[in-house]
């Protein structure tokens, strides 16, 4: 039975701010347009946040189990969090958990779509989680294409400030929307800087054309079959 120093090692508590911070500056956003500000609402879309981040760090963990395991030098922002290379997690109870975070995050956005009249939160959610699918998996499995920054940059910098605004003001109509450019950079940034770490292990992955590089599968992508999707 996992423990959990395992979870919080899958978790990766860092990454948490590259979701929070977007989501809280587009309730500021909210806030300036409309003078209306809902501690309610925050909780409720940071708590989205949290779950979340942690579907975008399991799922990743199980798209990159490959590219992850061949990593020389990984670290804190670099090649996966190492539960499934050091054997304290397994494929199947990542994969597991990641649904299960998306289903809290999508329900928590239901539930706010309902009672507030949030409705384009559940959109956006899937939206979210539609970029990191075409981000980390097949068919498009577009960080492995050099693309990758781009839908960083949209979801950091588009649909997580859109959510946040949308929380607080309910609507879209004041929402300054060349005031996400500088956010979209900054996501697009921080995917470039945060993928050098792992430029010699996705290559040698074959990231780069989306096939695999070896005639053979790892050692450790064997003992975890099936292979490394979270898809059906």
């Amino acid at each position: 039975m996992p423990g959990l120093s395992a979870w919080l090692q899958a978790a990766r508590p860092l990454a948490a701010a590259n979701v929070a911070v977007p989501l809280a500056l587009g309730q500021v956003l909210g806030f300036a347009a409309t003078g209306e500000f809902s501690w309610s609402l925050f909780g409720a879309v940071q708590l989205i946040g949290v779950f979340q981040q942690l579907f975008i760090v399991f799922a990743n963990d199980v798209a990159d189990v490959d590219a992850d395991e061949l990593h020389p030098r990984p670290s804190i922002v670099s090649g996966g969090s190492r539960v499934l290379q050091e054997g304290k997690l397994t494929l199947a109870a990542l994969k597991r958990a990641a649904w299960i975070m998306l289903a809290l995050a999508l329900a928590l956005a239901l539930g706010l779509a309902l009672v507030y009249s949030r409705v384009w939160l559940p959109v956006l959610v899937l939206a979210g989680a539609g970029l990191m699918w075409a981000y980390s998996f097949p068919p498009l499995r577009m960080s492995y294409r050099g693309h990758g920054e781009l839908l960083q940059g949209l979801g950091v910098g588009v649909i997580l400030p859109l959510v946040g605004f949308h929380a607080q003001a309910g609507s879209f109509a004041a929402m300054p929307w060349l005031g996400l450019l500088p956010c979209f950079l900054l996501g697009w940034a921080g995917n470039v800087l945060t993928s050098l770490p792992d430029y010699l292990a996705d290559s040698i992955a074959g990231e780069e054309t989306g096939e695999k590089a070896r005639s053979r599968p790892s050692p450790l992508a064997t003992q975890m079959r099936p292979p490394a999707r979270i898809g059906p």
